[in-house]
Formats: C-alpha cells, structure tokens, sequence
C-alpha cells in the first residue's frame, strides 16, 4: 500500500494508551510500520520532478501545495497523522514521491553544490516538522535508494540507531498533535526543527516545566554552535512563537537568558529580526490622550518603548537593554568580524555603527544609541529598580557605577528647561516638557537621588529652582507610568501594612501576622492581655512610599541622620527612639520585621515558630522622598495619629479602634485579626471569673 495522504490515515498508526499515558509501539504503529507499505510506489520512484522546479525552496513549496498546507496547521496535520481512520491512499502521492526524492538528490552530502546542498537539507527538516506525511515518504524514497542522510538530532545523539531516530520523530509528531508531553517516554531530544512548534503549544504544569528543561538545553546547544562556528536555525522563531503563545517570559524569554545568547544574537543579527526589534525597541516620546490635561502642559510627556509583539515599560525595557549590553564581549567579536584598519570595537555601539551593524536590525534598536539620553536613563531607571523592586536597598547615595548617567542626563535635560533653547516655540514647549520627563525619571527617583544632584549644582540657582520643581515631582509621582509606580517594593504592594503588637513593655512589629508564637510567648501574652496590656497599632503603606536603608558590613552602622526613618516607638526604658528594620535569610524569602535604635549594627529578630535570630546584613525603613516633595495628604487621616513620620503614622486598632483611619480596601483581614483579638479578651475574662470563684 502506497503512503497515506494529507487528509488519510492508516489504522496501523495506532497510540496505545497505558495509565492515561499515550504510548508509540514500536513495531506497530507509527512510521516504522507504514514504510513497509509503501514497495507499491516503485513505479512512482521513477517518474522524475518536473523540470521547471529546479531550487530546493521551489521543490519544498511544491511538496507544500500538494500537501494542502495553507489549508491546515503544523498542529492540525500532526493531530490527523495519529488519529484519523484508514482510508484510501491520496492520489497526490505519485507526485509527491518524486518530489521528495527530488530534495533528497539535491541534498547528498557528495553533492558538488554545498549551497543547494544545504538548502535542500534545510527545507528537508523544515517539512519532516511541519508534516509527518513527508518524513514518512522521505523513509519510503530513502529505502528505495539507500542514502546517507544525516538527522537533525543534537550532536551528542547521531549515535543513537535508525529506530530510535524514527521514535524520536515519532514522539515529537505525538507532542505536536496532542499538546503534551506524555508519550510515555520522556527522554525527548531538543529537535531544531520541531522546537519552534512546540514553543506555540499552550502548555502548563508539567508539560511547561519539561518544555523549559528542553529550551535550556536548545540554549545551551545554541551556545556550543556558535562557539563551534556553526549557524542554528529557527532561533529568532521560536522566540516569536513564544510570545504568540503567551507563554511567561520570565521562563522562556527573561533577560538572563537572552544574555547567555547574546554573542550568537549580535553575529546573527541579519537572522534576528524579531528577537532584537521585540526585546530591545527604540523608545519615542508621546503626549498624554487625556482630556483633562492641557496640550501644552510642560509635563504632559511620557515615553513609549513599542515592539512587534507588546509594549514594555521603561523598567522591563531597561533590564533587557542592559543586561544584553553587559554580555558584549569585544574578543569574541573579532572572531568573527575583521575590524576595518585594525580597530577594535570595545563596545556593542562602537559594533554596530563601525559597519557590521549598518542595516541590520540591530541598528533599529535602542543599543544602537549608545551613551546618548535613552542608554542613560535606561542605566538610572534599572539602578532604581534593582534598589526598589529587587529590594537591594540603599545606602544613602546613588550607586557609584551609575552616577556619571546620572549627572549626564540631569545637565542636559536641567540645562534645556532653563535656557530653553528651542527657536522655535512648539519646538520649546515639546524639549521642555521631555526634559522634565528626564529629570522625573532621574532626579526625582527618590530624595538621595534628588540631594545628589543638589549638591552637585548647588552653586547654580537656576539649576536648583528646576530640581524643586514639585509640581513636576508630584506630578510623575502620582503617575502610573512614572518611575515611583514602576519601582515598588513587592513586600508592600502585597501586604500594604504593618502592625504593631505592644506586649508589655516591648513592641513586635509584623506584616500581616500575629508575632512569633512559642511557650514562653504564650504565657507573657496570656499575662499581659489579662492586665489589658496589649494593644495593636496599624500602619497602612504602599509599595512606593518607602525605601530600605541597607545595613550589611559595607556601611555596618545604622544612623538616623540624613534620612526619615520609619518610627515603632519608644524604647520604655531608655526613652529612645526605635525605628523599623526588616531581615530577609534569603533574596526570596519571607520578611521579618523587628525594631533598632541608632546606631544599632545588629538586629534581634522573631521568627514564625518564636525562635529569636541576630543579623549584622539588615534593611531601616524609611521614607523615600522628603514629605515636602510627597502630594497633599488627607488631613483627616491625620487625626489619633500616633508616632508619625511625615505621611506615615500609627493607628489604633485594638482594644480601642481609630475610625478615621481604616476604611481602606487593603485591610480585608482585620476583621479575622479583630475576632481573635475579642476572643482572646473575653476567654480571659471568663478565666479570671472561674478563679475568684474558687
């Protein structure tokens, strides 16, 4: 029996199912039994391809149109090859065969011809994954006429025999018809031309976690090809595919893992398009689409940073920027590029524009812009977000490696609103308005930032009078797309509270828990609540109103001045002030929070089962801006305030509860906290009645 066609199944090509699982036999079902149905089409052998298809790409697209394939998806002619009924054989396959063996001609490693060689190799792979009609009659023609073909399998598997080869084809048709990973045998190998398919499968749990383990590898692979001077196709399509699939890209796609491909992305570039115009998009400047804000408001500018596939904000943008830039290596790149003259391209710009860049899509992207605004606010923005959303904290002063961007992108912009030096007046109001985007997005990250460059011009009033701009701070503050939205604590935008517990005569402090629980805990509690000496404090926070002072053995001392640093109390016995500190074990571990006085190099912390803990590398809470620069505040929240600091203060909840203060939708478990709390008080009332009795 000749092979079966596009819209024909065999009923030999069975799946058997074991435990739910979906198993391939081996010597039943599959491609391994159709081949031997195929002695029938000796006499289709013999017809030869038609002349007028003479390039493999022709060839290949002819297979195609025979095939029906814009008629159905790569997903769709895998699921029909594994699970239609049998039928009668196509009437295409007398043409098809000839085709087929046609490419295989073309692509024989003796061939004279490498480039049609390799073409024709190409489209072979291409069409085994996209139709697994075609690598069965590609068996059939290779048994007709014996034939060194080598497979596409990763380097450290051309061991493996003629039947694991055809299995391995096999389980990836299974996996792209059926959408999982389960076929029984687990041990899949990163097939080139598969691999992009399977990366626009919509896939979760399990399967998700197996196809990243293969991506890592696929990467790996990538990595070895390059270093090896070998090309590895597809790889700018499976990154498509990814994002088409709404795959998460912190797992597939995240800036470490461009990073590891970078060098292969650069030298690839020409083969890049998607990838580099998707990741790494030049930013432009838009105005505001509200009604409510007046045309020519001098800071009505925000930024857009678009791609192909999404639209990013500045943080995302800025990560993968610079962590891709930061994997440059000039070395590297001079095995592959002979710089003109003998010059060395120190840098990924100095790359692109000296001549291997030009008309690439590299040149299209905002790494081609090198040290100008964009690469400099991409540099402060990402030092922010490291401080902020990955919670490294601060010290007090921007960080050294990007201090001369700062002061860069500062200068220029400061110097452009003062002297306003547009001719033009439309031209003046738009270079205003970027500039104090710039300086919103630079000075005004947080006040260490903001005295930094205070400091820096404070000979110069002009400079000074645009840098306490408030209207400009409080504008980009209350911005969603601003810098301080963009640059949250993750701590607080989920627990956007603390309390406080004052048991006695110490204070716990704890995000949304009761404190460490233990035996001697539980005695001094039960002892203090039935002298009524415990009363609950609440703080109501966001993700964006604080910093972390970091203590560690860089600067091994905490000390209160220069910064408002967030009050817990007074210490009851020496009548010193107590500040807030927090310890994290690990990057991802949970917060413990505690209390410090000045000048304190060490924290005692509480943990979840009572166990207490001592940390040298700790973090102070504390304002992030000086309450000046912070928009007007709700007076009336103000009232039964307690150990405020600036816009932050403690509110009574327990036993007495300040009603101005927490109607807030960030405190649906108050009432849980409430109910123990009442509980607590009245069980002790009764164990004090039941012991006067007796």
């Amino acid at each position: 029996m000749p092979p079966i066609g596009p819209h024909t199944r065999s009923s030999s090509r069975n799946i058997e199912e074991d435990d739910g699982r979906a198993r391939l036999g081996p010597q039943q079902g599959g491609r391994t039994s159709s081949v031997s149905k195929l002695a029938g089409l000796k006499a289709a052998w013999i017809k030869a391809a038609p002349e007028r298809f003479i390039s493999p790409k022709q060839i290949a697209d002819e297979i195609r149109h025979f095939l029906r394939h814009d008629e159905s998806s790569v997903y769709q002619r895998h699921w029909n090859f594994h699970h239609e009924d049998s039928a009668e054989p196509s009437p295409i396959i007398d043409e098809l065969v000839p085709l087929v063996s046609r490419l295989i001609d073309l692509a024989d490693y003796k061939g004279k011809d490498k480039e049609k060689r390799c073409a024709a190799e190409s489209e072979l792979l291409k069409l085994f994954a996209a139709d697994p009609v075609v690598y069965e009659h590609f068996l059939y023609c290779r048994n007709v006429t014996p034939y060194r073909f080598g497979t596409f399998v990763i380097p450290d598997e051309m061991e493996n025999t003629e039947q694991e080869i055809q299995e391995i084809h096999n389980r990836w048709s299974v996996l792209l018809g059926r959408n999982t990973f389960k076929t029984g045998i687990r041990e899949e190998s990163a097939q080139i031309e598969y691999l992009p398919y399977a990366m626009g499968l919509e896939m979760q749990n399990d399967d998700l976690v197996f196809l990243h383990q293969l991506w890592e590898r696929f990467l790996d692979h990538v990595i070895e090809q390059h270093n090896a001077f070998y090309c590895v196709n597809n790889v700018d399509l499976c990154f498509k595919n990814i994002l088409s699939s709404g795959k998460p890209l912190a797992y597939l796609a995240s800036p470490s893992q461009l990073e590891r491909i970078a060098m292969f992305l650069i030298v690839r570039s020409t083969e890049m398009d998607f990838v580099l115009s998707t990741f790494f998009p030049p930013p432009n400047f838009t105005s505001y689409q509200d009604v409510s804000r007046d045309p020519e408001d001098p800071y009505g500018t925000k930024l857009s940073i678009s791609s192909p596939a999404r639209t990013w904000d500045i943080v995302t943008a800025s990560t993968y920027a610079l962590t891709f830039e930061r994997a440059y290596v000039k070395e590297e790149i001079t095995k592959h590029f002979t710089p003109p003259y003998g010059k060395v391209f120190n840098t990924l710009v100095e790359f692109i524009k000296g001549g291997y860049g030009r008309g690439t899509p590299l040149e299209r992207t905002v790494l081609a812009k090198g040290n100008g605004k964009f690469i400099d606010l991409y540099t402060t923005v990402n030092d922010a977000a490291l401080t902020y959303r990955r919670t490294k904290g601060t010290r007090g002063l921007p960080s050294h490696h990007m201090y001369s961007s700062l002061v860069s992108l500062v200068r220029i912009s400061v110097m452009a609103i003062v002297t306003e030096n547009s001719s033009r007046e439309e031209e003046k109001k738009s270079d205003v308005s970027r500039s104090n985007f710039f300086v919103a997005h630079t000075a005004d990250i947080d006040r260490y930032h903001k005295q930094a460059m205070l400091w820096m011009f404070h000979d110069n009033d002009d400079f000074i009078s645009v840098l306490n701009d408030r209207v400009r701070s409080q504008t980009f503050y209350t911005d969603p797309e601003g810098i301080c939205s963009l640059t949250y604590i993750p701590q607080f935008q989920n627990v956007s509270f603390l309390r406080r517990f004052k048991i006695g005569s110490k204070y716990y402090i704890t995000a949304d828990g009761l404190p460490g629980y233990d035996t001697d805990f539980h005695y001094l509690w039960k002892w203090e609540f039935s002298l009524g000496n415990v009363v609950v404090d609440k703080m109501l926070l966001d993700g964006q109103i604080l910093t972390c002072l970091r203590v560690d053995r860089e600067l091994p001392k905490f000390f209160c001045t220069g910064h408002y640093p967030i009050l817990a109390g007074v210490d009851f016995k020496t009548g010193k002030e107590l500040y807030i500190a927090a310890v994290r074990r690990e990057v991802d571990s949970a917060w413990y929070f505690s209390t410090i006085s000045n000048g304190a190099s060490s924290v005692t912390y509480t943990d979840e089962v009572g166990e207490e803990h001592m940390a040298r590398t700790f973090f102070v809470l504390a304002l992030r801006h000086d309450p000046t620069d912070l928009p007007p505040q709700d007076v009336r929240r103000r009232v039964g305030a307690k150990d405020p600091t600036g816009p932050i203060f403690w509110a009574e909840f327990w036993p007495l509860k300040d009603t101005n203060c927490f109607y807030d939708d960030r405190s649906r478990d108050d009432r849980l906290l409430e109910s123990f709390l009442n509980d607590m008080h009245q069980r002790n009332i009764r164990e004090n009645i039941f012991k006067g009795l007796y």
